[in-house]
């Protein structure tokens, strides 16, 4: 998927830096706006574009189908790991990441920004499969980018 790879590329050249006004759309929107993507803004039209909505980045895909360079909307996402002697907590209330990779058991490392009181492009890993250690809650769109015409 050389679209998917041209995002990857782009948002991992800029890991450690600002993009736009550090926000996580921002990240989203000019990195598909400039791997030759459709945007949030084409695919809703600009005006459906608001600060509180569920943007749509491409065509849904699943879990199981989810690939580098894939776009994740979060809505209200919590994550839980519990590993026996500590844990750590997670929270996405409203926020837009991109894939990096996908390991096994639902772990995905995520390019993102505006997260962990930042607004510079990071890695992070969040999960999406419970298990006897991971516990999630919220809601989370997979999307395929779409190549602009």
């Amino acid at each position: 998927m050389p679209l998917n790879q041209n995002i990857v590329n782009w948002v991992s050249s800029r890991v450690g830096n600002r993009v736009g006004n550090g926000e996580c759309w921002t990240l989203a929107e000019t990195a598909l706006r400039e791997s030759g993507a459709r945007t949030s803004n084409d695919i809703m039209g600009a005006d459906n574009v608001t600060a509180n909505a569920d943007y749509v980045w491409g065509d849904p895909v699943t879990l199981a189908n989810l690939t580098p360079g894939d776009i994740i909307q979060f809505r209200n996402y919590v994550v839980t790991v519990d590993n026996g002697s500590s844990w750590w907590q997670e929270t996405r209330p409203h926020h837009t990441a991109i894939v990096a990779s996908v390991g096994a058991n639902g772990a995905i490392e995520v390019l993102e920004c505006n997260v962990k009181g930042s607004r510079r492009v990071q890695r992070n890993t969040l999960y999406f499969q419970t298990s006897s250690s991971v516990s999630i809650s919220g809601s989370w769109w997979f999307y395929r980018p779409q190549p602009r015409t």
